[in-house]
């Protein structure tokens, strides 16, 4: 299994996107209220017990995920970092050879088709016996899974999630990073998406393309939904490079948020393919 760079940190991010994996809060309401019901001189310690568990809720929902925001976006920076170091190592380039212009390095969410197939998912109508059949056959699972949490052994399995932030930008679990380097005669492209919660490499690709070959360098904004676990869309602005090759497969390259993030490197990636092209006539 490929993976990124272990940071300690991620850990928060797990329980950010995937839940925390210990359930405190309900073995404390569960203790509360079985101390209460042994007798009347428990009850206060029951009540205690009780309001420790909703302390502890209120904490994560409140407090916690304000900060694990902060830190999403300093993994985050981390992680292009070393995306930038491994699509060089993995084009086996050496900085010499990519230094025409700066390269282009832009972060967005999960593909689209992943985000389709969250929307399908979500919108997927189950009629009553389904739903009772589900919840019977579940109860042995989740009984395991509780046992596994309390002793600290959960596993996490990588999906789409999306947060809307306090301040009001959307985080996502899945991240695709793009970097696209121009050396002398060809544009390299290095794709990876991976789950920045739990550091693990889902997918990379490297593509090559020649100068004689890029019919356009296009440049907008767009507006991209996403789909919370509970079904509801979060919208935010992005910017998106398209570069039009001739074969049809065309290489991308999207930023959420920054709009104009991308355009400042977009005339000098077109004036190269132009003068490419022109010293190729």
């Amino acid at each position: 299994m490929l993976t990124m760079e272990q940071l300690y940190e991620r850990e928060a991010l797990k329980k950010y996107f995937y839940g925390n994996s210990r359930p405190w809060p309900i073995l404390l309401f569960l203790a509360g209220f079985f101390v209460m019901s042994i007798s009347n001189d428990t009850k206060v310690i029951g009540i205690i017990l009780i309001l420790a568990g909703i302390g502890i809720k209120l904490y994560r929902i409140f407090v916690s995920f304000k900060g694990d925001e902060v830190l999403y976006d300093n993994i985050l920076s981390k992680d292009i970092e070393y995306i930038k170091s491994r699509s060089v190592t993995n084009m086996g380039l050496i900085e010499e050879e990519f230094s025409l212009i700066d390269p282009i390095v832009a972060f967005c969410f999960a593909n689209e088709e992943s985000v389709k197939m969250a929307a399908e998912l979500t919108a997927k109508k189950k009629n009553i016996l389904q739903m009772i059949w589900e919840a019977i056959a579940s109860i042995p699972r989740l009984m395991i899974g509780f046992l596994l949490r309390i002793f600290g052994r959960n596993d996490y399995i990588s999906k789409a999630v999306f947060y809307e932030g306090h301040d009001h930008k959307v985080r996502g679990s899945l991240v695709n990073v793009t970097v696209i380097l121009f050396t002398e005669q060809q544009i390299l492209s290095y794709s990876c998406n991976y789950d920045i919660a739990l550091g693990i490499i889902l997918e990379e690709n490297v593509r090559e393309v020649f100068y004689r070959d890029v019919d356009s360098v296009n440049y907008g904004d767009e507006t991209t939904h996403v789909v919370r676990q509970d079904g509801t869309f979060i919208r935010t602005e992005s910017s998106k490079l398209r570069l039009s090759v001739a074969s049809g497969n065309d290489i991308f390259a999207s930023m959420i948020g920054e709009t104009d993030f991308l355009e400042n490197q977009v005339m000098a990636a077109k004036s190269l393919v132009r003068s490419k092209k022109e010293s190729l006539a």
